[in-house]
């Protein structure tokens, strides 16, 4: 089982609860009151939670339900609840319990009123340690109150958020130690006024809308030394209004307790200016191109590549290759400021000063393990150890390395890599600091040698912000390594961590973000961003993409400039009307809303009262009845843009659309264009069906349960489709699926059941209740297979999806798909029989023959529910060029004269139509599609197509796979996208195939690539392959087209990211059979 599962299960299984003292008597409720709340603890939980400022009431009773009052122990919660092992003896009366286990563990807990607040502390203790921490928790949070935690960037757990089980750890995941409970009307800060640096752990699990919390006082490690612990002060505070409010409480105390005013004072004027960065690399040419477009003084360039041993090596030497330094001076001479990358604690274990502070790497608290960052994509792997900051000698050394930096080059500001890592080291204090400490006063030191210099750090917390001048900003549902995403997870994003940190500290794009020309995965960041006030930022920027791709780079240097020109800084000083996602204040006493309208839009309102638009986002529309236009989009008419996928995000400018070009003016109603481009005398079309798509299974937001059954007849069910459960079976989502892991922990219980270990423990199963559409045919599809690092090491898992009424428990349709290997087989079940229908739809894993599901790592790829017609329907494009024929998969499609340069195809939808702007001449075979005319395009997720650039190309190679090299044709994809290479051939009347070998180059590190040979846009011969294996024979009978005109497509798609994503075809040719 993976490490990430793995932690998963043991914080599950850890955390039991205490609620009652036994099963036969359940504790009073005690109430306590203050001036605005009224509380109710029972058992030392806090059951019960008015706002008597506002009437609402924001807790109250219920099962912890995974969260617990009590004293934690290892990775264990001691417990005393109904049914509990260990039972408590409980006793106090008013505010006060103590609680006292069997096993000699001990916890006091008082409540009090002090000032406005209720506020909450703890004393536990054991009799032999080790002791890990102590909590507290709530009882239940209801699904209309909106729980905001400023952790991983800042998140809002309320209507349409995930169910799931969350644990954020202070400083690293929760970066302020208070969370907001916001109702309608007011809310409560619940918050801790620490002050001494102590490592703090929120623990939040939902369930059907429901939040459960318990905030949890960590000690120090080495746990194994602690036997006491003092909670911190924990104090719950109403107030009355928006979130803004609660955020307005904690900030301005923080403003005061962390000094940070006299912070500012000290800074240069030049940081408060900045208001784009971009990640830049050494190219003195484009700082030219640069100068041109921005104001140099106010954009800051952050540069990751400029050491002489390539980056995150060799940490920390800190030599520059011979360009940085003319470099350097040619940006300062622009008047641009200068920002390398650098890491806080990061020592190479070949560098010699390695062994020098060894004994200082960092430790895992739990497992001891020394702690390092490991990136094994690179060849050779990236590898360095955490070196705890408390060292006061690695502080002496790392900050004579920037002095020594600063003085050789003209250098504005450094970026601290890593500085968001802040852990419990099983080490203990070093020089009497634990690692939060050390961090602090690095940053400290680093700012008193380097006065005029600005800090920047990765992530950002209340720990690091007090001197970071910068800092990048992650974004949470987002595997930037992956390149994939989860827009539900995306969706939570919130302002509650931007509302403490800026304007202190100025948020940028983090380092792994893309740039506009990476569609989808760009458009990802920005939906998040749009929540954390982050300043124009452009990444991994190169002169070829000014050069080809200015289009889409026009937007960002509009929006750059805007916020240039009016300093505009993020404003939570008043309260933002509903719909504001956020709001800045501008220089001239002016502001700017972002608002969603058709899609996203900043609006700029003058002090006079005119507004001007400074860069719109379109989505969640079918159509926009919008002026301009979307770069490379060929569907609109006169008044619309048309075909738009509402789960797509397009960037808008503000230039018309040119209704003289090629394009679709006529779709119906429910078409989503999927593809379609111009290429030469050939028009490609693609289009989808909207209402096709039922259900997306892997982000569904309608009932669903989970749950394991075990070989023995135990069932466990849970009330959502995510879960962990005590036998190692669990489910989480996964970049557009299911991680479904069958039931792995074999225990002596199961052996003396009678369990046949050859049979496996168990499954582990997900069920959703999805309504069907009353259409003709419909079917849920997915692939499946094992996750990366299971290959090898699993013999399979067994797939199986099956299906009934929701109303009666009838023989269910059933399909099965068994698979040990990592290239996705399809698993279809046909749900036509339930059309009409709301039904029950079921998702198992079984361990594979031998029964050991240890490395059964169950990946259950884009699992959905799909209804198609494919009815023909009417399409009308606008072509300069006479169209000549309109092919589809099955063959001509009827093409009719529609107006002045307008046709009519009829189609079916969803389905791709070829249309043809001019008769193309015989073929002659055989035929090297080496050699022949060709005609390449790149296409996104968002089925924009682009010319090939870069090395997305389709260019004639000798390529080797599995040690034989051949004649080959390379087609590396483009990032989350396609590369098509079409041949327009009039075969002969003599029946014909394509034959080629497909592959991965030898070497590469892929994730795999998807290829397929398409007649007319039809799929005639599909595999998804991955590196490391020989060449793959490809043949395709071309004899039903013999005679006819028709468009050859090798493709090529990348399948998410495209990193080495060598795709190549050996000697593709066309031959007579």
């Amino acid at each position: 089982m993976d490490a990430r599962a793995t932690r998963r299960l043991l914080l599950l299984s850890a955390v039991l609860l205490l609620g009652a003292a036994s099963a036969k008597a359940a504790p009073a409720t005690t109430r306590l009151q203050g001036p605005g709340w009224l509380a109710g603890f029972r058992a030392g939980m806090l059951v019960e939670l008015k706002n008597r400022l506002t009437g609402e009431t924001l807790v109250i009773p219920g099962s912890a339900g995974g969260t617990a009052t009590g004293v934690r122990r290892s990775r264990e919660l001691v417990t005393a609840t109904v049914g509990a092992r260990t039972a408590p003896r409980l006793s106090g009366r008013g505010g006060r319990v103590q609680a006292v286990w069997p096993g000699g563990e001990r916890l006091s807990q008082t409540a009090t009123a002090e000032g406005n607040a209720l506020v909450i502390r703890q004393t536990a203790a054991v009799g032999a340690a080790p002791l890990v921490g102590v909590q507290w928790a709530l009882g239940v949070v209801p699904s209309s109150v909106a729980v905001l935690v400023p952790g991983n960037s800042g998140l809002r757990f309320g209507p349409g958020a995930p169910d799931g089980d969350w644990s954020f750890e202070y400083p690293v995941g929760w970066e302020a130690q208070f969370v907001l409970l916001q109702g309608k009307r007011g809310g409560f800060l619940i918050w801790s006024d620490d002050q001494a640096g102590r490592f703090k752990t929120l623990w939040l699990n939902r369930r059907a809308g429901r939040a459960r919390l318990a905030f949890e006082t960590r000690a120090d490690a080495p746990f194994s030394a602690v036997e006491r612990l003092r909670s911190v002060t924990w104090r719950v505070q109403p107030y009355q209004g928006s979130w803004l409010e609660g955020a307005r409480l904690y900030r301005e105390w923080a403003e005061q307790a962390y000094g940070l005013a006299a912070i500012r004072a000290r800074r240069p004027a030049w940081m408060a200016r900045i208001r784009c960065v971009v990640i830049a690399p050494l190219d003195r040419a484009l700082l030219e191109d640069l100068a041109q477009r921005l104001q140099p003084a106010e954009t800051l360039l952050y540069v990751p590549h400029w050491r002489r041993d390539g980056y995150d090596r060799n940490y920390p030497d800190y030599t520059a290759v011979p360009e940085f330094g003319p470099w350097c001076e040619r940006a300062r001479a622009l008047g641009f400021r200068v920002m390398p990358h650098v890491n806080y604690f990061g020592c190479d274990p070949l560098n010699p000063l390695y062994e020098q502070f060894r004994a200082q790497q960092i430790r895992d608290p739990f497992t001891h393990e020394p702690q390092w960052w490991l990136w094994d994509r690179a060849d050779p792997p990236i590898k360095f150890a955490y070196i705890n900051p408390a060292s006061r000698a690695w502080r002496q050394l790392f900050v004579s390395r920037m002095k020594e930096l600063c003085a050789r080059y003209p250098i504005d500001a450094l970026h601290l890599d890593q500085t968001l890592c802040i852990f419990n080291d099983h080490n203990g204090r070093i020089d009497g600091m634990n690692c939060l400490q050390g961090n602090l006063a690095l940053h400290r030191e680093l700012c008193a040698a380097l006065p005029n210099v600005a800090l920047s750090g990765e992530g950002l917390d209340e720990v690091t912000y007090r001197y970071e001048a910068f800092a990048q900003r992650h974004l949470h549902g987002l595997n930037h390594a992956d390149g994939d995403w989860s827009d539900r997870l995306i969706a939570l994003a919130h302002p509650i961590s931007s509302a403490i940190f800026t304007p202190h500290t100025t948020l940028y794009g983090y380092l792994g973000m893309a740039n506009p020309t990476g569609a989808g995965l760009y458009q990802a960041w920005r939906r998040g961003y749009d929540h954390f006030g982050i300043i124009p930022t452009l990444a991994h920027l190169d002169r070829r993409q000014l050069q080809e791709e200015g289009e889409l780079l026009a937007p960002f240097f509009a929006e750059a400039v805007f916020f240039q020109r009016t300093q505009a800084v993020p404003d939570f000083t008043a309260p933002w009307p509903d719909g504001v996602l956020f709001r800045y204040r501008l220089a001239n006493g002016g502001r700017a809303d972002l608002v969603r309208d058709r899609g996203v839009v900043l609006k700029a309102v003058l002090p006079d009262g005119r507004s001007t638009e400074v860069y719109r986002r379109v989505e969640g529309v079918s159509t926009a009845a919008l002026p301009g236009s979307i770069p490379g989009w060929q569907a609109y008419d006169e008044e619309r843009l048309l075909g738009l996928d509402p789960a797509q995000s397009y960037t808008y400018r503000s230039e018309p659309r040119d209704l003289q070009a090629f394009h679709i003016t006529r779709l119906p109603a429910t078409a989503v264009v999927r593809h379609t481009g111009v290429r030469g005398d050939l028009a490609a079309i693609s289009l989808g069906d909207r209402d096709a798509e039922v259900a997306r299974l892997w982000d569904f937001g309608g009932p669903a349960e989970g749950g394991v059954r075990l070989f023995d007849g135990t069932e466990r069910r849970y009330p959502s489709a995510f879960f962990g459960d005590p036998s190692g079976g669990n489910s989480t989502p996964e970049s557009g699926g299911i991680f479904l892991h069958p039931p792995w922990r074999f225990t002596a219980r199961d052996t003396r059941a009678g369990i046949d270990r050859a049979q496996g423990i168990g499954v582990s199963f997900v069920e959703f209740r999805v309504k069907l559409p009353n259409r003709p045919r419909i079917r849920f599809e997915a692939g499946v297979c094992l996750r990366d690092g299971a290959i090898g090491k699993s013999d399979g898992a067994t797939f199986r999806a099956s299906a009934w009424p929701a109303t009666t428990r009838q023989a269910p349709l059933t399909a099965e798909v068994h698979n040990d290997g990592g290239e996705p087989r399809p698993l279809r079940l046909d749900l036509s029989a339930l059309r009409g229908q709301e039904a029950v739809i079921r998702l198992e894993t079984h361990p594979g023959p031998r029964g050991e599901a240890t490395f059964d790592w169950a990946l259950i790829r884009q699992p959905r529910v799909v209804a198609e017609s494919q009815a023909p329907q009417a399409v009308v494009v606008h072509s300069p060029k006479r169209v000549v024929a309109a092919l589809g998969p099955a063959g001509p499609l009827p093409v009719t004269a529609a107006g002045a340069d307008r046709y009519e195809i009829r189609m079916p939808l969803p389905g791709t139509a070829r249309l043809l702007l001019a008769e193309p001449p015989e073929t002659e075979l055989p035929l090297d599609l080496i050699t022949a005319p060709r005609l390449v395009a790149l296409v996104g997720a968002n089925g924009i197509e682009q010319p090939p650039s870069g090395f997305a190309q389709a260019m004639p190679a000798e390529a080797t796979v599995g040690g034989v090299t051949r004649r080959a044709l390379s087609t590396h994809p483009p990032n989350h996208g396609r590369i098509v290479v079409d041949y327009i051939l009039r075969l002969p009347e003599t029946p014909a195939r394509l034959e080629a070998q497909v592959g991965i180059r030898d070497g590469s590190a892929s994730k795999g690539v998807g290829f397929a040979v398409e007649v007319n846009g039809g799929p005639h011969w599909v595999a998804h392959l991955l590196p490391g294996h020989p060449w793959q024979p490809v043949q395709v009978d071309l004899s039903r087209f013999a005679g006819q005109v028709v468009v050859l497509s090798l493709v090529a798609d990348s399948l998410g990211t495209y990193e080495f994503d060598w795709a190549v075809w050996a000697e593709p040719k066309i031959v007579a059979r």
